[in-house]
């Protein structure tokens, strides 16, 4: 089990570094689609993207909360943003 923490532990460090700042076309017309846990933020053009990510976030929550025995007390936000356009 120590094992795990520790390589978890280092996943999410690692995840932190990798945030960098991005461009966004600021004439995007950005949406909102909320779901009990979470927000997802897209663009018009990706609405049945942010639809299946929503679905797909929801479906394992369950999962991944029973396993980290820890649920977050606001939505978690979500950005679909196609990186090809920059």
């Amino acid at each position: 089990m120590k094992h795990l923490l520790h390589a978890g532990t280092a996943v999410l460090l690692v995840w932190g570094l990798s945030a960098e700042a991005q461009f966004v076309d600021p004439s995007l017309r950005w949406r909102t689609l909320d779901t009990a846990h979470f927000s997802v933020h897209f663009a018009d053009h990706y609405r049945s993207q942010a639809e299946v990510v929503a679905q797909v976030a929801e479906t394992v929550y369950p999962r991944v909360t029973g396993w980290l025995k820890w649920k977050p007390e606001e939505r978690t936000q979500i950005v679909v943003l196609d990186s090809l356009d920059f």
